[in-house]
């Protein structure tokens, strides 16, 4: 498998990081707080 390109949403000054790999169900990870480097 290819490396997923890592994208970014913008909203304002606050930026959010992800990637899209794989065609099966969305699934969704909701951090609150402050955090970093996370791999699921």
């Amino acid at each position: 498998m290819d490396r997923p390109e890592t994208r970014f949403a913008w909203n304002g000054d606050v930026s959010l990081a992800y990637q899209v790999c794989g065609t099966g169900a969305t699934d969704l990870v909701y951090l609150q707080g402050y955090c970093s480097n996370v791999d699921v």
